[in-house]
């Protein structure tokens, strides 16, 4: 039928069961992005891209892993600063640490300080000696004692030390804080989109429709960022 087009096969392309989709809101592609589909002309977005929002301005963009006005938000990690600079009343203190993974897991262990850990640079060299610790988050010296996550995707962070002015929250004769990394929304988009107007300058698309999980056929999709894979796979998406 004359003005007609069909998305059908596009959709059947990066999608094994459609049955497994989990649908989302419809969202507005920004314009001025460079697609891969036409192979010329980078006028239009495909079914099966993915996209993510820039909350600046509520527009969705191809996922690209970069950050910025003109790329989307991308994933932070967790991050926890102590609440002051670590002194002599840290040495021989326990760090114990959490680390809250978006799948339900938990990994928790100790490090014990030693008598001469009295400084924010021997603090960060006695966490990395622990294996257990260097495996899941990263200790770096700035005045204060700063510890974040080497995982985003909304990954969560408690450190706690047997010293009440270590960190925020008192517990008893300890104290903690806790940091939250924040996640991105990653989506695919289900049906083709002009990124034009009709005098053929960029513009946003019309609402496209789009789902946040899937079971996808990953070769027949588009702008599928490392960031943008993990944060749909942690959704419940696979990709065959």
């Amino acid at each position: 039928m004359a003005g007609f087009n069909d998305f059908s096969q596009a959709l059947r392309a990066y999608l094994i069961d459609s049955s497994r989709s989990k649908p989302g809101n419809d969202v507005i592609v920004a314009g001025g992005q460079t697609t891969d589909y036409p192979a010329t002309g980078n006028k239009r977005i495909r079914a099966g891209a993915a996209v993510v929002k820039e909350s600046g301005d509520g527009l969705y963009y191809l996922a690209s892993g970069a950050d910025g006005a003109s790329a989307g938000d991308i994933n932070t990690v967790a991050l926890v600063s102590s609440a002051e600079a670590p002194d002599g009343d840290w040495a021989s203190k326990v760090v114990t640490w959490s680390v809250f993974y978006p799948d339900g897991s938990v990994v928790s262990d100790t490090v014990t300080l030693g008598a001469g850990d009295d400084t924010v640079a021997e603090l960060v060299t006695a966490l990395h000696a622990n294996v257990n610790f260097r495996n899941h988050l990263l200790a770096t010296a700035n005045t204060i004692l700063e510890i974040r996550s080497l995982v985003k995707d909304a990954v969560r962070v408690r450190i706690s030390v047997n010293l009440t002015t270590a960190y925020g929250t008192i517990s008893g004769s300890s104290s903690y804080t806790d940091g939250t990394g924040t996640q991105a929304d990653y989506r695919v988009i289900t049906q083709d989109r002009d990124l034009i107007d009709v005098n053929g300058t960029s513009a946003p698309s019309h609402p496209v429709s789009t789902i946040t999980a899937g079971r996808f056929v990953e070769a027949e999709m588009s702008h599928l960022s490392n960031e943008a894979r993990a944060v749909l796979q942690g959704r419940g998406s696979t990709f065959e």
